[in-house]
Order: C-alpha cells, then structure tokens, then sequence
C-alpha cells in the first residue's frame, strides 16, 4: 500500500508514514476514531494546547517570540489557537441567544433610554461577530507597534503577537462567560464590559513581558500610549458597528432617546 498524502510505499503495519509523518488510515472514519483525533491533535501526550494556553499566561514573551525564531512543534500555532477561541465564542454566543437572550438586562450600561438599542445592537453583531473579534486583531496590531515596536517586530509579527493574545484571552473567559450566563445572566453586559478592560489588561501585561529591552520607567509611559491607542481603536470600532447597524436600519436615533423625549 502506498501513503495517501505522499504516495511512499508503506508496510502494512505501519501506522504512520515514515516519510511525510502523515498518520495512516486504514479503515473508514468512525465518530470514535473522530473525536480520538481531535483530542490527539488538541490534547495530544504532549499536551500542546494546555502548555500554549498556561504559558501564555506565565511567559507569553516564549510563546510568542519562540513561535517567530522558527520554533514551531512545542506549542500550538496561532492560527488553530485562534480557531478554537471562535469556536468556543460561537458556542457562547448561542447559549447566550438561546436560554439567556430574555434574562439579560439592557439597562446596566446605558441606562434606560437606549436599553432598546442595546438590544437591538446586540442581537445584529451576533450575526457577525466573528468578524468583530477579527476586527480587534489589527488594533492590538497597531497599537503594539506604534507604542512599544517590541523588539523592532514588523506590522505582520505583531498581527501573530495579536492572535495569540486575544485568542487565548478569549479560551479563558469561555468558562467566565458561561457561568454568567447559567448564573446570572441578568448582569451579563457588565460582566462582558469589565471582560473588555480585562483583555487591555492582559494584552499590556503580554507586551510589558515582551518588551525587555527598556527601563521600568520607559516601559510605563509606552504602556500608557498603548492602552490610549487601544481604547481609540475599540471606540473607532463600536463606531464604525454603530454606524453600520444605524444604515441597515437595525437601530435608530429615537432608540437612545429617554422614554418620552419626543412628547
């Protein structure tokens, strides 16, 4: 028999190909053999994905420097980090649309004359939410390069620096958001706000380890510019969401108006 993925003669026994590494299948999928390779590739011996979420967390700058020098096997690669992080908000999103959605108090940010609007907003950037949270990938981006430029890393590298971030910022709120949603759903707007100071928090600690190469005193003034060039870019976003939902018609002016204002 030959390998499918490279056509290198193989020995029946073989369970991988000597050549490429591919694994070899020799019968039809089954749903065991598909959820075997799934916490193979995730949760393999080497526990690849718990060593890239727990080090991200104590020593990002390895992460993430290492995955830049070409080290490319001990911990999981942005892109499929990134993949479970959506997979995992996709399946917050839908507990929160289907159980909590009724629960939810629209009234805790801004009080009550743009509660409808809340809602409104809420239930349209569920439909492309996925594209919001890319959408923050560029600022972080952005703001790492023109506040820090950690060790001169180029616009592309800090793109990766930004994935590895939020994704796994994401992976660890998960269990967060779902406990606030079974639990008190009411207050879940707020829980998700202080979320979003937690991951500006979190993405100045990743940059502080990553920037090595400066003073204390350096380092907090280039925090600072950080964090402003951040929250410019988050507002620049709610706005431009703003006023596409404004265009669609999803939401109008009248919504943010307090009850009675136009009487």
């Amino acid at each position: 028999m030959n390998c499918k993925n490279c056509n290198f003669s193989l020995r029946t026994d073989y369970s991988f190909c000597p050549n490429c590494g591919a694994k070899v299948i020799h019968g039809r999928i089954t749903f065991k053999g598909l959820v075997h390779d799934f916490v193979e590739r995730y949760f393999n011996v080497d526990n690849t994905f718990i060593r890239t979420i727990t080090h991200m967390l104590i020593k990002p700058e390895v992460v993430i420097l290492g995955y830049l020098n070409g080290i490319r096997r001990k911990y999981l690669n942005p892109a499929s980090l990134l993949a479970i992080a959506l997979t995992l908000s996709g399946l917050t999103l839908f507990v929160m649309k289907s159980y909590a959605w009724e629960m939810i108090d629209f009234e805790l940010i801004n009080g009550n004359g743009s509660a409808e609007a809340n809602r409104k907003m809420s239930a349209a950037n569920m439909e492309y939410s996925t594209f919001i949270f890319l959408g923050y990938i560029p600022i972080l981006a952005l703001s790492g390069l023109i506040a820090l430029n950690v060790k001169r890393l180029s616009y592309v590298e800090n793109i990766l620096a930004a994935i590895y971030i939020l994704a796994n910022y994401s992976i660890f709120m998960f269990p967060v958001s779902l406990v606030a949603l079974f639990a008190i759903p009411k207050y879940y707007l707020l829980i998700a706000t202080l979320g979003l100071l937690t991951m500006a928090t979190y993405s100045v600690y990743v940059y502080w380890r990553l920037n090595t190469e400066t003073g204390i005193g350096t380092r907090l003034v280039q925090a600072m510019a950080f964090l402003m060039l951040y929250v410019m870019g988050f507002f620049g976003l709610s706005i431009v969401t703003f006023i596409i939902n404004l265009l669609l018609g999803v939401i109008e002016i009248n919504d943010f108006l307090p009850p009675g204002a136009l009487d």
